[in-house]
């Protein structure tokens, strides 16, 4: 297995396992693994949003077709 390794830092970030390890290539692991996880998480909201609009404007006009209004 690798340890106090990039791929160590990397595998710790991603997973979301914080561990206090000396190795600057594994900070710099770390850190890398941290912004891949953020960009992950943002671009997953970004789809779900997308998702979440869809599916409301789609609700809207299925209640507003139902709708009868007096003429």
């Amino acid at each position: 297995m690798f340890h106090n390794t990039f791929e160590h830092g990397y595998s710790d970030a991603v997973c979301g396992k914080q561990r206090v390890l000396g190795s600057d290539e594994y900070h710099a692991g770390y850190a890398k693994g941290v912004r891949y996880a953020k960009s992950q998480r943002a671009i997953e909201l970004a789809a779900l949003g997308i998702f979440a609009l869809t599916i409301g404007i789609v609700a809207l006009k299925w209640v507003a077709s139902s709708v009868r209004l007096p003429v």
